[in-house]
């Protein structure tokens, strides 16, 4: 791979440090511009625009990189370490003093920033509030460009050889056009059509097939085109499922360890080797809010038991530094499960072993995770009500203490793995009623049997919300969309305000 960043750093470049726990070697901030025209946000004062990108490196010999899916087939560079970039973006009140001393991090959507919209609406809540609000790229297939807060990742190889393995793509056209062109996950390692299978199926659970004149044909190494069979059975709502030998298989869990240690610096890192400051720095010393409430752990909740497990801590023994910023990540929808994967797969715990959070946020997630850290992953693609069913990433565990799946006997939970190094994060999960349907929200708070499902008792560092009668992003004028009956105009954003201040 080669190196990502060429010749000298420009002056706002910042050279970390690559001790223990600090494992980013470049921040580089290449711009920074007024928010909103210098506008003033009530007594925290005026905002600021700091954007640039980040260069990590991760040993594949590290324990706590040990479960990145092909880190170990990944180009080393000259320190025998895999080399990553990132975008990353920061929003912080130029007065860091007047703001509230805490870090939001928004996991992006797809390379977007959802929070402004989802939390603040027409209000400037987050601003006047004073929050620091931190992005950084995360997704291995989204590259930067306009707004997008990208990536750069290596890809695999067996020793310098090209990997091959098969890929499977699910393509739905709600239109009833034929034919269409349809866009492949990861190059094709060969375009002989006799190498790809293309079926198609009405609805998930309907048996493959491959009626009269269906067929397919290689645009190009990542498009095909498809033919829609004669039979009008298979209308704009069909499955086409198309698997086929793919190449170049991009290290996406890599974007969890990269979320992991943009954080972790910025929270407990003061400068560079070079005496450069973490630009969140001055935030280490604020340690109560700006309304005068005690930045405690909450002391102890009664009334909120355990499941049916021992995995539940009496005591916060939560390890975050007492000189280190505070912290909490909020997800929306993709980003939620992207979230509740980050801690399920332990990497809310830095390389130090310290914790990186210490409240997650994820919203409109469901019971889901993500397609991260896989092998030809596709971090884009969620299970509905229809389709995606059969891709990894989104089966049990479903909810946050530790259960014993009813179906396999296998014991598991999305804290299981935090709660024994001590590191996991305060949640507050919210769903709106879309979850329930599409997301199989219901199994975040029950147990998952197929006969007779029960409740069970959220471990008590843990809130569910549910928002009834709400679609899945935020209120707008009511219509009907594709549905049969009007969206609702409930608005949910008020609720996401008072989640955020009652994390804090």
């Amino acid at each position: 791979m080669n190196r990502l960043l060429s010749g000298g750093c420009l002056a706002a470049c910042l050279v970390f440090s690559t001790s223990a726990g600090a494992v980013l070697t470049e921040l580089v901030i290449e711009t920074t511009v007024p928010h909103d025209g210098g506008t003033a946000f009530g007594d925290v004062g005026a905002y600021e625009e700091l954007r640039g990108y980040a260069i990590g490196e991760l040993d594949p010999a590290d324990p706590g990189n040990a479960g990145i899916v092909n880190l170990d087939r990944a180009p080393l560079n000259a320190n025998g370490r895999v080399e990553y970039r990132v975008d990353v973006e920061i929003w912080r009140p130029v007065d860091l003093a007047r703001g509230n001393g805490w870090m939001l991090y928004e996991v992006v959507n797809r390379g977007n920033k959802l929070a402004p919209f989802f939390v603040n609406g027409v209000t400037d809540f987050l601003f006047e509030e004073g929050y620091t609000l931190v992005w950084s790229g995360w997704q291995g297939d989204i590259a930067s460009g306009g707004s997008r807060v990208g990536t750069v990742f290596p890809v695999a190889t067996d020793n310098g050889a090209t990997i091959v393995g098969l890929s499977r793509d699910e393509f739905i056209v709600s239109s009833n056009a034929s034919p269409f062109d349809a866009t492949l996950s990861y190059p094709a390692a060969s375009l002989d059509p006799n190498l790809a299978t293309l079926t198609v199926r009405e609805n998930e659970k309907d048996p493959r097939q491959t009626p009269a004149g269906l067929a397919f044909e290689y645009l190009s190494d990542t498009q095909i085109r498809i033919t829609r069979p004669v039979s009008p059975e298979f209308d704009g709502g069909a499955i086409y499922e198309f698997i086929y030998p793919a190449r170049d298989p991009i290290v996406m869990g890599i974007g969890l360890a990269a979320t992991r240690d943009v954080n972790s610096f910025l929270r407990y890192e003061k400068a560079d080797s070079a005496g450069n400051e973490n630009p969140l720095a001055g935030l280490a010393g604020r340690r109560h809010g700006r309304h005068g409430e005690d930045d405690d752990d909450g002391g102890d909740r009664k009334g909120y038991g355990r499941e049916d497990d021992d995995d539940d801590d009496d005591d916060d023994k939560s390890r975050h530094a007492p000189d280190g910023a505070r912290a909490f990540a909020i997800g929306i929808s993709q980003s939620g499960r992207f979230l509740r994967d980050l801690i399920y797969q332990g990497f809310n715990e830095d390389e130090a072993g310290r914790q990186v959070f210490e409240g997650a946020i994820p919203v409109i997630a469901g019971s889901r995770k993500t397609f991260t850290n896989f092998e030809f992953a596709q971090p884009g693609r969620f299970s509905r009500q229809h389709e995606d069913h059969l891709y990894p990433g989104d089966q049990f565990p479903f909810t946050y203490g530790t259960l014993t799946d009813p179906v396999t006997g296998v014991r598991d939970g999305i804290l299981k793995r935090c709660r024994e190094s001590h590191t996991c994060p305060k949640v507050m999960h919210f769903d709106s009623e879309t979850e329930i349907w599409q997301a199989r929200g219901s199994l975040v708070v029950t147990d998952g049997d197929p006969v007779r499902p029960r409740d069970i008792k959220l471990p008590r560092d843990v809130r569910a919300y549910l928002m009834a009668g709400t679609q899945h992003g935020p209120a707008g004028t009511p219509s009907f969309g594709i549905c049969q009956q009007l969206s609702n105009p409930l608005n949910y954003r008020p609720i996401l305000r008072a989640i955020i201040d009652g994390m804090r």
